[in-house]
């Protein structure tokens, strides 16, 4: 008699890419980097590249193949590799951050909507308080009933979110360059440090 095993789900490979990229780089930092350092940033990137992102991603993956079986994610790894006090900080401190991280995430959303729709971002400003923050709640509302009517509602969106921003990031590094090398200006300010020291001199 066979038995019948529980077909496993996995995520692919462009969808870990992006959801690597916006997690782990994002297009802040990328934007904020370029506009407060100018090309000297490029050096920041490939320095990153090897020092954080690589790394972060191998101790990942070594993580999660080493504890395929827990479903808790770093609480569990931690928990598993030290002790049940460590992996229920670890667990506690994730909530605490991810609390204001959803709020900054919807606020996004309603800033991305101002862009859209009134081509700045001053829809906070023509709304009070509180319905502005009733507008947050009901965004975060949203993405939570998505993600409990849909099965594969984090994969999508994951992926819609992640390319837009791996194709805005790009584009952004091509016209950088385009625009440098067809003569026009950097437009970044130059840092304290070389401020003062134009000043001393």
């Amino acid at each position: 008699m066979e038995t019948l095993e529980p077909k496993r789900h996995y995520l692919s490979w462009p969808v870990i890419a992006l959801i690597d990229f916006v997690t782990i780089i994002s297009f802040e930092n990328i934007f904020y980097p370029f506009q407060n350092q100018g090309l000297s940033v490029v050096i920041s990137w490939i320095f990153l590249l090897f020092a954080y992102v690589i790394p972060y991603e191998l101790i990942v993956s070594q993580m999660s193949l080493t504890f395929d079986n827990q479903s808790g994610g770093l609480a569990s790894w931690v928990r598993r590799s030290s002790n049940d006090t460590l992996g229920y900080w670890t667990s506690w401190m994730y909530w605490v951050q991810s609390v204001p991280y959803i709020v900054d995430v919807s606020n996004s959303v309603i800033v991305s909507f101002s862009w859209m729709f009134l081509g700045n971002n001053t829809l906070d400003k023509k709304m009070s308080t509180f319905w502005f923050g009733m507008l947050t709640f009901a965004i975060i509302l949203i993405f939570i009933l998505l993600e409990n009517v849909f099965k594969n509602s984090l994969e999508i969106l994951s992926l819609i979110g992640g390319g837009a921003m791996f194709i805005m990031s790009v584009l952004f590094v091509l016209l950088a360059g385009y625009a440098v090398m067809n003569g026009a200006p950097i437009a970044t300010r130059p840092s304290i440090g070389v401020l003062s020291c134009r000043t001393l001199a």
